[in-house]
């Protein structure tokens, strides 16, 4: 049998395979069973020793694999590169596949069979933890390919081989581009030539990095702050801190958690705080996106830093926190219309039918098959309903940070104050070339009041971007404003990526923290009026990027517009 003939699969085949698992998704139910490997902190002292040793065989195992074996660190990280959703509500289950399925390989490879991945609690350590500098644990040790040149030279024939540009028959005999081949289609990813444009020739940015750029961070300068910014001004420090993880961990719905329904997994619509602030962040950080040095981290081929999958671990934990915390409530965990229990039927229209039958092609496993001599094959599960829970990977964690938020015994939930949807006068629109972009809102007291409460209700701001129609996008920074003229810094907002938004983006950036602080010092007695302020970041303003040639280009301010303003209740 042909590799093409075994991974051959119809659209009916796909489309049924969907509808089928929106009704049989092993949905998150809390379980007094313990999971068979457990996910340890990676600074935590009693994390075995051998997790660490165990990453390291198996890193170094997969770089000495053929780029012909699915399995290879570099093949891996193409899965990534070609098909990684971004500011879309399937940002979260493919991510769990993904480095669910990495875990399994690494498991096999480092010969150990008790392996779990561990995570980056990056808001206990805000800063590259001292063992990611070790061998392989470094991108830029010696065991990684030097450059994008070699980096070509080593997987061109092996790339323009795989199946990723494949044709299948359609159900009446007629040749049609196969799965992988229409998820390609959709990143306008025609032929081989079309991605190595993307990884090495393109004007917006390389996303291979040469040995010595890596990684952006260093040894002596691990920590996840951006150069020549004022501690108050720190969007980093402030996207990890507890009071953002808090309230991104805050929503009642799937949607207001895990970032807004969008087309499809290739396309963006928007981003909650999670993915937008701790998750983004993070990746421009340690990616050198702040002080032009490189690294792999700020794009597209991330995963090639060992980094990235403990990073992505740690956003799986609080997906996974937040899961625990609305059964605890008796709040909804999945889209709306999820069955609630075994057999229950699925309303073909609901946002639940829509979200799990989205395809994931491109996840390989760690098993073998009779039909061919090397591992790594398609996986099974194959839809995003199949991640919904942690599930057959049989995993869980050691408590980190946000975990106070799971009630330990069930608990009712907190009722916000209803109110409607608060939008924004604004004043002025573009932001960007020494523009500020400016809204006023009316804020009723009781809201005010109530974000110094415990465990009160996530209050956000949605602010909508109209982005340039090009690559690379510029960091802003969010002020809120009271009516005695002092301002506070709220968050800056940064894309991950080189991601070409085709529409206007909602971003959520949390308000909780700096709404308590003006009511500390402004005392307000009435309903005040605030006002939100959205201006051209430092951090990335004038700034250059390295390319993979070693040549620099600076990236000028580009204009966007702010186009809506308004707080909610999440």
């Amino acid at each position: 049998m042909s590799a093409n003939a075994s991974q051959r699969i119809s659209r009916r085949e796909v489309l049924a395979g969907g509808a089928a698992l929106a009704a049989t998704t092993l949905l998150p139910t809390p379980s007094s069973a313990a999971a068979k490997y457990r996910r340890w902190n990676i600074s935590d002292p009693n994390c075995p020793a051998r997790v660490i040793d165990s990453y390291k065989k198996a890193i170094k195992a997969m770089l000495s694999l053929p780029p012909t074996d699915a399995r290879n660190w570099y093949r891996y990280t193409l899965i990534h590169t070609i098909d990684c959703p971004h500011g879309n509500w399937w940002f979260l289950p493919w991510h769990r596949g993904y480095i669910g399925w990495f875990e399994q390989i690494c498991r096999d490879l480092s010969g150990d069979p008790e392996f779990a991945l561990p995570y980056w609690d990056w808001t206990a350590e805000p800063r590259i933890p001292k063992v990611m500098f070790e061998d392989v644990l470094d991108p830029n040790n010696n065991a990684f390919i030097a450059s994008a040149a070699e980096f070509k030279k080593q997987f061109q024939d092996a790339v323009a081989k795989s199946n990723y540009w494949s044709m299948t028959k359609d159900d009446d005999g007629n040749p049609t581009p196969s799965p992988q081949y229409i998820q390609m289609l959709t990143r306008s990813i025609r032929f081989p030539e079309d991605l190595w444009f993307d990884i090495i020739d393109s004007p917006a940015g390389a996303l291979f990095f040469d040995r010595g750029h890596a990684r952006g961070l260093t040894a002596t300068q691990p920590d996840l702050m951006i150069p020549n910014k004022p501690p108050e001004k720190q969007g980093v420090l402030k996207a990890v801190s507890l009071s953002t993880i808090l309230d991104a961990l805050g929503p009642r719905d799937f949607l207001s958690f895990g970032s807004p329904k969008a087309l499809n997994h290739s396309s963006a619509s928007g981003f909650a705080i999670l993915e937008n602030q701790p998750h983004n962040l993070v990746h421009n950080c340690v990616g050198g996106a702040y002080n032009g040095v490189g690294g792999f981290m700020q794009a597209f081929m991330s995963p090639t830093d060992p980094i990235f999958f403990l990073h992505h671990a740690n956003m799986d934990r609080l997906w996974d926190v937040w899961t625990r915390k609305q059964a605890a409530k008796g709040l909804p965990i999945l889209p709306d219309g999820y069955p609630k229990a075994a057999g229950d039927a699925v309303p073909d229209t609901s946002d639940y039918a829509r979200w799990a039958k989205e395809q994931f092609v491109f996840f390989v496993d760690q098993k073998g098959n009779p039909f061919f001599d090397q591992k790594g094959n398609p996986t099974n599960q194959a839809t995003a309903g199949e991640y919904a829970a942690i599930g057959a990977f049989d995993y869980d964690y050691s408590p980190g940070s946000g975990e106070e938020v799971v009630p330990v015994t069930p608990a009712t939930a907190v009722a916000a104050i209803e109110v409607q949807p608060l939008r924004a006068s604004l004043s002025t629109r573009q932001v960007g070339n020494a523009r500020v972009a400016e809204g006023s809102v009316s804020v009723p007291l009781q809201v005010i009041q109530q974000q110094a409460a415990p465990q009160k209700p996530t209050l956000a701001a949605t602010i909508t971007v109209d982005m340039p129609a090009t690559h690379g996008h510029d960091d802003l920074d969010v002020f809120i404003k009271g009516p005695d003229g002092n301002s506070i810094f709220v968050a800056t907002i940064s894309m991950f990526g080189h991601h070409i938004m085709q529409q206007p983006v909602t971003v959520q950036v949390p308000l909780s923290a700096a709404i308590a602080d003006l009511q500390r010092t402004a005392k307000f007695t009435s309903s005040p009026t605030l006002n939100i302020l959205v201006v051209p970041s430092e951090a990335r303003v004038g700034t250059t990027t390295m390319n993979h040639a070693g040549m620099t280009v600076v990236a000028p301010a580009r204009a966007n517009e702010i186009t809506a303003i308004s707080l909610h209740q999440l």
